[in-house]
């Protein structure tokens, strides 16, 4: 198949939304839907080097045609999920603990040398943010019913490719801009009913997905760029929100990557700072355990994740004094102490100050 063909094909599964597609008037033509997307996947891998990489544009602007209102199949992203490297990605910040398996994952073909970089289709994320909040809603309305919702899997697959995309790239400004804060609520409350369905994968998946729409919209070129993420999780009526702040507790318990520990502690400390009431005592307690075993446990070279550990350290054990007042201060006084060994000024400095607030709330109790 030619790849006019292909995008002739990809135009009219996009547009459709029947799970059958008639190809002639007689009904024994009528061709599962399913089964189409199958043969697009295997028909893009089939081409020449120089007409997969113009694939890349074509799917972008397939997509950006659908009209707004109109969900994205979630077969295509399914699509982009098992042509990319998206994987590879996953692989590369250490994702081993979540279980994440494209739909069509058996076709994952001997064409290891053909897959696209994931980073073409940064431009899709925007769209696929919605379309996570939109699906979201048909859970809500098919957990109401008392029904459980049909695709789940292909839910875990469009979170696990937000991720990897918000962390392919950077989006321009208005790229990110077209992100607004409704989309943002919805992705929420994604996060919120994919607990309640019991869908871990896709649950820890999202989390991660918001996270590293956070470091997006931190390092956007406009400073005025409003941060829709944090604003949310100041209000903690919305849906998700809380859900949200026990998986943070959650994954800086069990992230072994750089990343993924800098980019949780990095909302830890938003969280904490703007005095956001979404941790419970007992969960601010368990934070603080995890804060004092895993800091600790640095090496002499982890300079910035030790200082971020300790950054949320200072805010975090006003919030539960004076319980572990003296590991807290034990912790400070061992890396003051360090300082001979090397290390940096920073993270002697920050010590400094959680000794003194531990010292300063000991005396007025």
């Amino acid at each position: 198949m030619a790849l006019n063909d292909i995008e002739a094909l990809l135009i009219v599964l996009l547009r459709s939304g029947s799970s059958i597609i008639s190809i002639s008037d007689e009904d024994e033509d009528e061709v599962p839907l399913d089964g189409m997307w199958t043969e697009l996947r295997s028909q893009i891998l089939r081409l020449p080097h120089e007409d997969l990489a113009r694939f890349p544009a074509i799917a972008l602007n397939c997509a950006a045609n659908v009209p707004e209102g109109k969900p994205i199949s979630p077969h295509f992203y399914n699509l982009i999920a098992d042509i990319t490297d998206v994987q590879y990605a996953f692989r590369v910040v250490s994702l081993s603990d979540v279980s994440y398996a494209p739909v069509s994952s058996s076709s994952h073909n001997n064409l290891a040398a053909a897959v696209i970089p994931l980073d073409q289709f940064l431009g899709l994320l925007p769209r696929l943010i919605q379309g996570i909040g939109l699906r979201s809603l048909r859970w809500v309305t098919k957990m109401s019913s008392g029904t459980d919702p049909e695709g789940l899997e292909h839910d875990t697959v469009m979170a696990g490719l937000a991720f990897a995309l918000a962390r392919s790239g950077r989006l321009s400004d208005p790229e990110l801009a077209s992100i607004d804060e409704l989309a943002i609520v919805r992705l929420f409350g994604a996060l919120h009913y994919s607990r309640q369905a019991g869908m871990e994968a896709a649950n820890d998946l999202l989390t991660r997905a918001i996270l590293a729409l956070n470091e997006q919209i931190l390092a956007a070129r406009n400073p005025t760029m409003p941060n829709h993420i944090m604003n949310i999780l100041r209000d903690s009526a919305v849906p998700g929100v809380h859900t949200f702040a026990e998986t943070l507790i959650f994954l800086i318990n069990r992230a072994d990557d750089l990343p993924t520990q800098v980019m949780v502690l990095k909302a830890i400390y938003i969280i904490l700072a703007t005095n956001a009431p979404l941790f419970f005592t007992n969960d601010l307690r368990v934070l603080l355990d995890v804060v004092l075993r895993r800091v600790l446990a640095l090496e002499l070279q982890d300079v910035g994740l030790r200082q971020a550990f300790l950054r949320v350290l200072r805010l975090l054990y006003p919030t539960v004094a004076p319980y572990k007042a003296r590991e807290v201060m034990q912790t400070a006084h061992h890396i003051q102490c360090a300082e001979a060994l090397g290390i940096d000024p920073d993270s002697v400095r920050i010590a400094c100050d959680i000794a003194s607030s531990v010292e300063l709330m000991a005396s007025a109790s």
